[in-house]
């Protein structure tokens, strides 16, 4: 007796594991992958852009120190006031969108994730997050 409700019991869990594979790809057949957008015209940075940064950094620690202990840091594109080692580089990677506005998960995110972080000594977390 105890043999056939083990048995039951076996068959049960097989028929619910099936069940909820075949509701899980049921969901998942209406998200059909799409081909990514792409921006029609590059996205360039104005002539004096990295001048402008190379300058930023002249003002000396003392009044860096200064600035980011009265305010928090403010990033328009995240190339602003830029860590000596990342001063001089361009940022790797892109973040591209499909045409339903969700990002187009790459391995050029990892990338420019990448960039960003490699400045995690020299200044912190929060900055970091920010320019991302």
């Amino acid at each position: 007796m105890l043999s056939r409700g083990f048995s039951y019991n076996r068959v049960a869990l097989g028929l619910l594991l099936a069940v909820g594979l075949w509701v899980t790809l049921l969901l998942n057949l209406d998200r059909t992958p799409t081909a990514p957008v792409l921006p029609s015209t590059p996205v360039v940075l104005p002539e004096g852009a990295a001048g402008s940064v190379d300058e930023a950094h002249g003002a000396g620690p003392a009044f860096e120190a200064e600035f980011e202990a009265e305010f928090e840091p403010v990033f328009k594109s995240g190339l602003e006031r830029l860590p000596a080692s990342l001063r001089g580089t361009q940022p790797d990677g892109a973040l591209l969108w499909d045409q339903h506005n969700e990002l187009v998960i790459t391995h050029s995110i990892r990338d420019l994730f990448d960039y960003f972080l490699a400045a995690s000594g020299e200044e912190p977390l929060a900055s970091l997050t920010a320019r991302i």
